[in-house]
């Protein structure tokens, strides 16, 4: 029978590793029915979850197989980092308000610095040394002191991390809640889940400070731990359920090629999505005559998301998606209805011209119209 210390231990190392796999595979899935803009934005909550991932597989093969560990120290060491530099990357790009603004290749700079610098101590330190430190947790016991000092740094620098990238992360969510409050088809409010998001991080600054004080193993065998990983497993669940639903509104999206010699006041008043420029789409595109339109469609082809054109629709036409398209369709039927030409054809053939997927659906919209 396995020891209940032992079942603890694997509780904590592996609940996070479960709960991480699970959200990116759930997130994958969805990402194949959205559109190609969705992908890109998505791609940074991917890495950070690969990122949690790897590292979180990479804490079972310190603890059970610091040999296969020894190898990976430094992959480990820049995934630790790179956690934090890729959730801000997502809420960099979520909170856009500008095509001028772009996220610099510089974040990744000093986390590939300090990886660098774990990789040469890792090709210039003996193995038997570089297994001796693992296994001392964190106790210095003689020996390579660089190395013994670089590698059990990682809470010290995760800890800095975590403190630069939430305060630049709510720094950039109060400036995007300013400007959307000057946009009608954006709700300020939209992005208050990230607000809960960035005050879990501040909670789980806990046990990286403590951990600065105390052996790792020490705090490993504590209760301290164990809500640590509770928090952490319930952060994951928080992100995925509020990207999956898409709680956010990229007011400006990627700059078209083509339009890289347009003055940023100009890009951004065009990437707006506006009433004249929705109608104009509408009246030339005719979106509704497709009987399996979807929002994701007409978001890629607006070059929003589907969150931004359910709540500007709300906002401008007062009523949901499906019943706006509905209504277009009705128009449609009335439009073709009183065209001489289509004169001798059934009410099932309009409808299906109008963009109805049958007579039963138009009949049943109707019936609510009425």
């Amino acid at each position: 029978m396995i020891p209940i210390d032992k079942l603890y231990s694997l509780f904590v190392l592996l609940a996070p590793a479960f709960t991480t796999f699970a959200a990116l595979l759930i997130l994958a899935i969805d990402s194949m029915r959205g559109t190609r803009g969705e992908w890109r934005l998505r791609s940074r909550v991917f890495l950070y979850l690969a990122s949690n991932l790897f590292t979180c597989i990479s804490l079972l093969f310190y603890y059970y197989l610091p040999d296969v560990f020894v190898r990976i120290n430094w992959i480990f060491y820049l995934a630790f980092m790179l956690i934090q530099v890729y959730f801000y990357g997502f809420i960099f790009r979520i909170t856009r308000t500008d095509y001028s603004e772009r996220f610099s290749w510089w974040h990744y700079l000093l986390p590939a610095l300090v990886a660098l610098g774990m990789l040469v101590l890792q090709l210039t330190t003996p193995v038997a040394e570089q297994l001796r430190v693992v296994l001392s947790r964190g106790t210095y016991e003689g020996g390579e002191r660089l190395f013994f000092l670089y590698s059990n740094s990682k809470p010290a620098v995760r800890l800095a991390f975590t403190v630069v990238y939430t305060v630049l992360s709510f720094r950039r969510l109060f400036r995007y809640q300013r400007f959307a409050v000057a946009q009608p088809s954006v709700r300020p409010n939209l992005l208050r889940w990230v607000q809960g998001y960035l005050i879990l991080s501040v909670i789980l600054l806990i046990t990286p400070m403590l951990s600065l004080v105390y052996s790792r193993s020490a705090i490993l065998d504590t209760s301290v731990m164990g809500i640590h990983v509770m928090v952490l497993v319930f952060q994951y669940c928080y992100l995925c359920y509020y990207v999956l639903m898409g709680h956010y509104v990229t007011i400006v999206e990627d700059e078209p090629p083509l339009l890289a010699a347009t003055p940023d006041s100009a890009l951004l008043k065009k990437n707006l999505l506006t009433h004249e420029r929705f109608e104009e789409y509408v009246r030339t595109e005719t979106p509704h005559l497709k009987p399996d339109l979807k929002m994701a469609d007409l978001a890629e082809a607006l070059g929003v998301n589907r969150t931004y054109i359910s709540s500007f629709i709300n906002t401008e036409y007062g009523v949901n998606f499906s019943a706006y398209i509905n209504q277009q369709r009705l128009q449609e039927y009335q439009r073709l209805l009183a065209d001489p030409s289509n004169e001798g054809r059934s009410k099932i053939e309009l409808s299906e011209m109008a963009g109805f997927s049958s007579y039963k659906s138009f009949q049943r919209v109707v019936g609510r119209e009425a």
